[in-house]
């Protein structure tokens, strides 16, 4: 098969041309879910419960609301949920006050959707991030999901897709996949000290006491 190269790096899925930044990660999750009604309902029966139809479904990109910024996916349906999906690169998690700008838009709190909630999806795991993240922000719950879930939300829808939905979402999971195992050249770093085993003057321990 003919091979196609970028900067000298190898595309094995045609989301890896829009890029690996916050927004084009975004982006092809949310035009995924958008052409693959299988991986939406996988998504929101296990986020939401949700086992009904998603036809009338309304998934946005980048709405803005004056003082409290874009939001990078909401996710619809009128008269039943709406989600605000934060989405982050890495392990890099959103602070308080970004979320409450999301739990604090007009659109919002005038939704009249029973359930709305705020979804928080980055590389790190609950357990990391329930630490790390409120469960609740302007009395809205704040869900952790990680590109882990949603690659296998990915992998579960396939197994039900349609031949179009397979094919994209084999794309997409390429694409996830390779996301999930780039990780910084840096991030295993250690530092060598060498200590010596003297004693400062007028001190009782050694440096090696301090070191451990």
């Amino acid at each position: 098969m003919t091979k196609l190269f970028l900067h000298s790096r190898e595309m094995k899925s045609v989301f890896q041309l829009l890029g690996e930044h916050e927004n084009d990660i975004s982006y092809s999750v949310a035009w995924g879910l958008t052409q693959c009604p299988s991986f939406l309902k996988v998504f929101l029966r296990s986020v939401l419960n949700w086992n009904g139809g998603v036809d009338e479904v309304e998934i946005r990109m980048q709405e803005y609301e004056k003082g409290k910024g874009f939001t990078d996916i909401e996710i619809e349906l009128t008269q039943q949920f709406h989600l605000i999906i934060e989405a982050k690169r890495g392990w890099n998690l959103p602070g308080i006050a970004q979320l409450q700008k999301y739990a604090t838009r007009k659109s919002f709190l005038q939704s009249p959707c029973p359930d709305k909630r705020l979804i928080v999806l980055s590389e790190c795991s609950k357990d990391y991030a329930k630490h790390r993240v409120p469960d609740q922000v302007n009395g809205f719950s704040v869900e952790v999901l990680s590109w882990k879930d949603f690659y296998q939300f990915s992998k579960l829808a396939h197994a039900s897709g349609t031949h179009a939905e397979k094919r994209l979402l084999q794309e997409l999971n390429v694409y996830l996949g390779s996301l999930m195992t780039m990780q910084k050249q840096d991030s295993n770093m250690v530092y060598v000290v060498s200590v010596g085993g003297g004693t400062p003057e007028g001190w009782s321990a050694n440096y090696n006491r301090f070191i451990t």
